[in-house]
């Protein structure tokens, strides 16, 4: 979803020396796909996976790369650039967020590196200092997130070696990025939005968040809010899960928060090679970062 807040969290953390087998891909610019690119130093542990973008007058601005939001949006900064307004609409722009009013125009030209990315035909501009590139966005690419390597790659779908990516889970057909998964804490088969713009490892409705949080050694979390924050949405409650098994895989030091969607977040997604093939509707995961990286970057 649109990530109006995000923990705070230190920023002396260690990465681990953890690789992962190269991928065979050809060259981006070949395919006409930016380059690869280094994505922040402490993305998928409490900070946004950002990426700075332009428009054709050569204004540049960082957005969130957001699989759990269906609108891109530009910030208000470049708003006089677009032109006349085509409408006002009052949207929710992510499965959780309140209704707020979004003026649309038809969408510029936005370049990521030298290339013009794959946009709907209109965008919205909301109050945020940061851009959003969203599923209308991101539904034309295949992206690959190292986040070991700390390398956002944008492959070709159609050539990549897929045995070498990890576990594939089919996307499911909607306007967000959502897997149908059972397994999570415990929860029988559930539609789990896939978050980027999530910044926890995940969330659980009340019942499964309070059966968590009377658990052996569970803890609340500290945190206070950084970047974008929404009008009208409270700080969540935070615990600390010692740990999770989840498709044979265990996982510790889990910041779950309360409420719906359930889903999984930045967080989580850091301990792994994320491949998000959209065009195949298939998700990629491969574990390749510690638990010990997410553990020390909470705030104490």
């Amino acid at each position: 979803m649109v990530p109006f807040g995000f923990l705070a969290f230190l920023v002396s953390v260690p990465m681990t020396s953890c690789t992962t087998l190269p991928v065979n891909y050809v060259e981006a610019a070949e395919l006409g796909l930016p380059d690869e690119m280094q994505m922040g130093r402490y993305a998928g542990l409490g900070t946004p996976l950002l990426v700075t973008v332009h428009l054709p007058s050569g204004v540049e601005f960082k957005c969130i790369i957001d699989t759990g939001s269906p609108w891109s949006l530009l910030p208000k900064s470049v708003e006089s650039q677009l032109g006349k307004r085509t409408t006002t609409v009052k949207v929710s722009t992510s499965l959780d967020s309140p209704v707020e009013k979004v003026n649309l125009y038809k969408s510029p030209e936005v370049f990521l590196g030298n290339t013009k990315l794959e946009m709907g035909d209109r965008i919205g501009v909301w109050g945020g200092s940061m851009g959003v590139l969203g599923m209308d966005c991101l539904r034309h690419y295949c992206i690959q997130l190292e986040f070991a390597e700390r390398k956002i790659r944008f492959l070709d779908p159609h050539r990549a070696k897929t045995a070498e990516l990890g576990e594939s889970l089919p996307l499911l057909k909607s306007p967000y990025t959502c897997i149908r998964q059972p397994g999570l804490f415990g929860i029988k088969e559930v539609d789990l939005l896939v978050d980027t713009g999530d910044s926890v490892d995940a969330r659980v409705n009340g019942e499964v968040f309070n059966r968590l949080e009377c658990g052996k050694n569970t803890k609340l979390v500290p945190f206070k809010i950084i970047g974008e924050v929404a009008k009208g949405m409270p700080a969540p409650k935070l615990i600390m899960v010692p740990d999770c098994l989840w498709h044979g895989e265990n996982y510790t030091n889990l910041i779950i928060e309360t409420g719906r969607p359930t889903l999984i977040g930045l967080r989580f997604l850091g301990r792994h090679t994320v491949t998000f093939d959209f065009p195949n509707r298939t998700m990629y995961l491969k574990r390749s970062r510690t638990d010990a990286a997410a553990q020390q970057s909470v705030e104490r």
